[in-house]
């Protein structure tokens, strides 16, 4: 009777440490790459890549943290342009602004991403807001974006309506010209992609967003002038 309690008891010991190492492997963040962050060209700056793991086998957490040669107020305007988008968002076709709301920093809008037969083209309509922190140790502005659903905008024949959970892009102000950029995604594309390819395909997109997004920024000089001055109340 007492050897059976003593094994009752390693049993279960067993199948909480083995829960509690599932839960725990949920929530760190694992260095996966690390790539220059300008492509085919020396670059002082690295990108890091870092992943999530979710449980049950669904959709990983990506990660891609850098430092770019750039104003934080540049970058800014970059992130929130709708006309230069499809210059350098990966497979982007169309954004149309349905609402916007400078003052709150607040907008709404329909994108369109034209992707590779035979898989469908993806359409999402999400909600974007940028928060400017206080209470920081360097300057920092966060722009949140996240899929909502809106009856005005029905689902497309031929177009499969993705999810996407999160998508947070965080700036530190480093320097005047230097900003330490963190992008962080988790997105389903819904439709018939296995989970495991939709984690083969997203591991790589920090990498190619911050690249693009770095050479967009480098293009222009034109700034995010409202959140500029938002941080400068900040600092002051």
């Amino acid at each position: 009777m007492n050897i059976n309690i003593k094994t009752y008891v390693v049993f279960f010991i067993l199948i909480f440490a083995l829960s509690a190492c599932k839960t725990t492997s949920g929530t760190k963040w694992i260095e996966i790459d690390q790539e220059p962050l300008a492509e085919n060209e020396k670059s002082e700056f690295t990108i890091i890549v870092e992943k999530k793991n979710s449980p049950e086998d669904e959709v990983n957490t990506y990660r891609g943290t850098t430092t770019m040669p750039i104003s934080i107020e540049r970058i800014a305007y970059v992130l929130d342009d709708t006309e230069s988008k499809k210059e350098w968002v990966s497979r982007l076709k169309e954004e149309t602004r349905l609402e916007e709301n400078p003052s709150s920093y607040r907008s709404i809008a329909y994108q369109h991403y034209n992707l590779s037969w035979p898989v469908s083209d993806r359409d999402y309509v999400i909600e974007s807001k940028w928060t400017v922190m206080k209470d920081m140790k360097l300057p920092t502005a966060i722009l949140s974006i996240k899929s909502i659903i809106r009856d005005d905008v029905p689902e497309i024949e031929g177009r499969v309506r993705g999810q996407l959970d999160r998508l947070v892009y965080k700036l530190e102000k480093l320097k005047s010209n230097q900003t330490r950029v963190t992008v962080e995604i988790m997105v389903n594309p819904k439709g018939l992609l296995p989970n495991f390819m939709i984690n083969l395909i997203q591991k790589e997109w920090p990498i190619t967003t911050l690249r693009q997004l770095n050479a967009q920024a480098l293009k222009g000089s034109a700034i995010h002038e409202k959140l500029k001055n938002d941080l400068k109340m900040v600092i002051d």
